[in-house]
């Protein structure tokens, strides 16, 4: 996405009808079984990318030095953690992302990376 642009991405309901943990596995996260169900509900996601190209305030950054991998990011009241990536290519590229800002909480999974 090149700065100034944007883009929508539609945001489904789902109803968990249920979560079950089954075991905890080996990197520590836990096996989960989960029913759920779509609902005809869903709201819209907009990403922007700001054309300035500064951001209002210095980031500090949480770094894997052993496995040079980004962990977590903070800037101007947010938080971002890195805790799951994938390989695709040569390259090691983040498959799970956390936002978070005081009560708010988004998680992005990505499922298919693009050039």
């Amino acid at each position: 996405m090149k700065a100034g642009g944007d883009t929508r991405w539609p945001a489904p309901a789902k109803l968990n009808l249920f979560l079950h943990v089954t075991g905890r596995r080996a990197d520590g996260y836990h096996e989960l079984q989960t029913l759920f169900q779509l609902i005809d509900l869903t709201d819209t996601l907009e990403i922007s990318v700001r054309d300035d190209g500064h951001p209002e305030r210095p980031a500090l950054e949480e770094l894997d030095e052993p496995q040079q991998r980004l962990l977590g990011l903070t800037q101007a009241g947010w938080h971002i953690d890195y805790p799951l990536y994938v390989a695709v290519g040569a390259e090691m590229l983040p498959a799970r992302l956390t936002l978070k800002r005081d009560a708010v909480r988004v998680r992005l999974l990505v499922d298919d990376w693009q050039p």
